[in-house]
């Protein structure tokens, strides 16, 4: 069962990203990424600093992890490994065995180089504000693994976002289960203990900033088209 137990990004936050996006894209794209450039979404400027260490919101952040690991069952972890996994692939939960990486070349590309742009975003922010996990902050906090890389935003709650808002353009008859299936990608890291509710929030509003950034790109836009063909075409669709 897909989790909802954590806010999702209400539509007044949505709207300031999007109006925020769309004023700091720019033209300039580095080589080395294959749409956009991390200065094109500036994340540490958008989304702000995480709660400080000693803050109300920290306490209330630390314990909805707690309280999430008091009431994770087993299937519960199972499911927080499966979902753990960043590949868009995963999502084949959703859309059946047909998408698979073998046999979506153009779809597989697409969402390689989305991936590849949006860690260059997301590590400039998370070097930034170098927030620890929580299980590094508290030792009440059990993870079901340890990463070695910092808390804020969440890169899982990003893509898992992000990916679903692809897939739902490129797939708008399952747009539902997309997004309930990108929303407990992020969920899933506050129950396996590895980050903080707010985490997932920034890393959300982040998706639809980059989103949008993505959209500016003629490159991303072909290849969205031809992935589409591809992808429409193997789910028969």
């Amino acid at each position: 069962m897909m989790n909802s137990r954590f806010p999702r990004v209400a539509a007044s936050g949505v709207a300031a990203v999007l109006t925020f996006a769309l004023m700091v894209i720019t033209s300039n794209v580095h080589a080395e990424t294959a749409y956009i450039a991390p200065e094109q979404v500036p994340l540490s400027a958008l989304l702000g600093p995480p709660p400080s260490a000693e803050s109300a919101q920290q306490k209330l952040d630390l314990k909805a992890v707690i309280d999430a690991q008091a009431a994770r069952t087993e299937a519960q972890v199972a499911r927080a490994k499966v979902t753990a996994d960043l590949s868009v692939f995963a999502f084949a939960d959703v859309l059946g065995p047909g998408f698979a990486k073998e046999h979506l070349p153009k779809t597989a590309l697409l969402f390689s180089r989305i991936y590849h742009d949006s860690v260059a975003s997301l590590e400039v922010t998370k070097n930034l504000w170098k927030r620890p996990r929580p299980f590094a902050t508290n030792s009440e906090v059990n993870p079901i693994e340890r990463p070695g890389s910092t808390s804020y935003p969440s890169g899982n709650a990003l893509l898992g976002q992000l990916y679903a808002i692809v897939l739902a353009h490129i797939v708008p008859e399952k747009s539902a289960e997309i997004f309930a299936r990108g929303h407990e990608t992020g969920d899933n890291r506050v129950i396996a203990g590895v980050h903080y509710p707010t985490d997932l929030a920034a890393g959300r509003q982040a998706a639809v900033a980059i989103a949008v950034a993505l959209w500016s790109a003629p490159t991303y836009r072909e290849d969205l088209a031809a992935a589409t063909a591809e992808l429409r075409a193997a789910l028969k669709l």
